[in-house]
């Protein structure tokens, strides 16, 4: 079952993660790979969310929990996009948007896993 979980889950992970996209593309006219960040960031609130509800709250089968954390949130989240982008940015001589990117997001998405575990923490007392 567990490679069932995984396989669903990431396939829905993808192509949310697609949507995402093809949706800030078309309203977020800016430089700034914002879909990107934004997915990581929210992947990365929720990874928090679900670890709290599955490990510490609920009993969730582990083929269930691993299929949400490797498959939904492993094919949801960009970070070889992330990766890409960086670099993009820092070719095209953006250098200032580069290095903004490259060190925000790994900030900011480790707050994002932080504010989940704190906040889906807070529900359950």
């Amino acid at each position: 079952m567990r490679h069932l979980y995984i396989g669903i889950l990431g396939l829905i992970g993808i192509f949310l993660r697609y949507e995402i996209g093809v949706w800030s593309t078309r309203h977020l006219p800016i430089e700034f790979p914002m879909a990107t960040f934004f997915i990581n960031l929210l992947g990365s609130f929720l990874i928090g969310v679900l670890y709290v509800l599955t490990f510490e709250h609920t009993t969730v089968s582990i083929d269930l929990r691993t299929g949400f954390m490797i498959g939904l949130f492993g094919g949801f989240t960009t970070f070889s996009s992330y990766s890409l982008e960086s670099v993009r940015l820092w070719e095209n001589g953006r250098l200032g948007l580069a290095l903004a990117y490259f060190t925000g997001s790994p900030l900011v998405c480790a707050g994002g896993s932080y504010l989940g575990l704190v906040l889906t923490r807070m529900v359950f007392r």
